[in-house]
């Protein structure tokens, strides 16, 4: 199976100043930079984003492993991405991050950011098992990030980020002292991706991700991420492996945790209207999907997929 991270660049734990992301900061990074696009490189940045200064840097990492902007030639200045503009801008799709199709789609996309936020996408979509603790995920991570020449990356530095990546996922416990902005829950807790449970014997907190058929994602949010994934990966095929879309590294099926069954319902029913279906009559399991004629317009279906579901919800 194709693997990310470590064999084509380097691995990333930090950037986000162990802050979780939170709902109004991508608009927020999006209406500022379209004003000024270094707005992050200016002394005044953490005023006009109204919050500290660590959390000024934390609102553009996640601005920008989210892809909502992306760098610019210039340095220090960065650019409203086409997906920003569409969804957070003043007459964009979901500018106040209200549908869950979007917090699903945000999920996906720091999936897809191995550069970014290296944690993500390698503990849903590649580490091996379905249930770790903090030391048992950081470790992991840590033995990736020796194996990766061009990463440099600590213990600490790993630890934070799979605290950050915890509370990304599961409301917040924290103490009652804490400042009222370290309290608020990240948008990515309503997905249900992530559960704690008890320790069994050490009493140390376990954590699990379970495959399920995610009723609250929609089939649009899926039809989009397995034509980016398969844009990415896959080029020009006409057909892949159920496998690959169910359980390789970065893949939708792995991102969303959805079991066998329920992407293969889905991909028998409600994707075909996307131009995706499923056949399995010689006991292989094969998806097949409709390819237009150049790479452009492959892309550019994503979107249109995009503009359908969020035509569909604000009816």
């Amino acid at each position: 199976m194709p693997r990310r991270g470590e064999a084509d660049g380097r691995l990333a734990f930090s950037g986000h100043e162990s802050f979780p992301l939170r709902y109004a900061w991508l608009s927020k990074a999006v209406r500022e930079v379209k004003k000024k696009d270094e707005v992050f490189t200016l002394d005044s940045a953490a005023g006009i984003l109204g919050v500290g200064k660590n959390m000024a840097a934390s609102i553009r990492h996640w601005a920008l492993a989210t892809g909502i902007i992306e760098p610019s030639e210039l340095r220090g200045h960065v650019g409203i991405s086409t997906l920003g503009s569409l969804l957070f801008d003043t007459d964009g799709w979901d500018p106040y991050l209200e549908d869950v199709g979007t917090t699903w789609l945000l999920h996906w996309q720091l999936i897809r950011a191995m550069d970014r936020a290296s944690t993500w996408g390698l503990a849903f979509t590649r580490y091996p098992n379905s249930r770790f603790t903090r030391e048992s995920l950081a470790n992991w991570l840590f033995q990736l990030a020796e194996a990766s020449p061009s990463t440099r990356a600590t213990r600490s530095s790993i630890k934070r980020d799979v605290d950050v990546f915890i509370r990304t996922y599961l409301p917040n416990r924290g103490a009652s002292d804490r400042l009222p902005e370290d309290s608020l829950d990240s948008p990515f807790t309503d997905l249900g991706l992530l559960r704690e449970e008890s320790g069994e014997s050490t009493g140390e907190t376990v954590f699990s991700f379970d495959r399920g058929f995610r009723s609250s994602l929609p089939n649009e949010i899926l039809a989009y991420a397995i034509f980016d994934y398969w844009n990415r990966m896959m080029p020009g095929q006409r057909s892949t492996s159920f496998e690959s879309l169910t359980y390789w590294e970065g893949s939708p099926g792995a991102a969303f945790k959805l079991s066998d069954q329920a992407l293969g319902e889905r991909l028998d029913d409600s994707l075909r209207a996307f131009g995706l279906w499923f056949d399995e009559s010689a006991g292989i399991r094969v998806v097949f999907r409709d390819l237009i004629s150049d790479q452009a317009n492959d892309d550019a279906s994503r979107f249109d997929v995009l503009h359908a579901y969020y035509r569909r919800s604000s009816i």
